[in-house]
Order: C-alpha cells, then structure tokens, then sequence
C-alpha cells in the first residue's frame, strides 16, 4: 500500500475528490494505492502542487526526487546538535 497516496487522499478526504483534482479515475487512485500503477515524475508534481507540499514528490518518487531543501537543513542541524553533544 502507498502510504502517501493514502496521505493525498485524506487530504482531499476522498478517493473521489484526490481523483478529480489529478484528473484520473478513482479506480486509477486505487491502482496508485496498490502499486498496480507507478506514479510518474510528472505525477508526483502534479500531487505536490495539488497537496500544496502536503504530500511531496521526494515523498512519492525519493529515486528521481532530493528531499526539500527544509527537510535537508532540518537533518543536517539535528545531525551537528548531536555531534556537539556527543563532543562536550
């Protein structure tokens, strides 16, 4: 199961409606759900923007897709507070 489709779709706060705003049948949203149909890049784009950021593409496609840039610094502060800590 594909846990961030299943994140778009409570977004939307249904199959139906997530399936009106992509532009795809709510059986495609099932098959999206299952793996049965991978999501293209341009599909996770098109989420991304649809989502507003709430589901990522990085979150659908992390093979093709670097992490936002605010989930980057996030990790690497937490990674040089740790180092500091382990330091003192």
């Amino acid at each position: 199961m594909n846990i961030h489709i299943e994140k778009a779709v409570e977004f939307f706060k249904s199959d139906a409606a997530f399936a009106r705003a992509i532009g795809v049948s709510k059986t495609a949203v099932k098959k999206m759900k299952t793996g049965e149909i991978r999501i293209t890049a341009e599909r996770a784009n098109q989420i991304e923007r649809v989502t507003g950021g709430f589901v990522t593409r990085h979150d659908l496609r992390p093979d093709i897709f670097d992490p936002p840039v605010s989930d980057a610094i996030d990790v690497r502060f937490s990674v040089e507070r740790n180092d500091r800590q382990h330091c003192s």
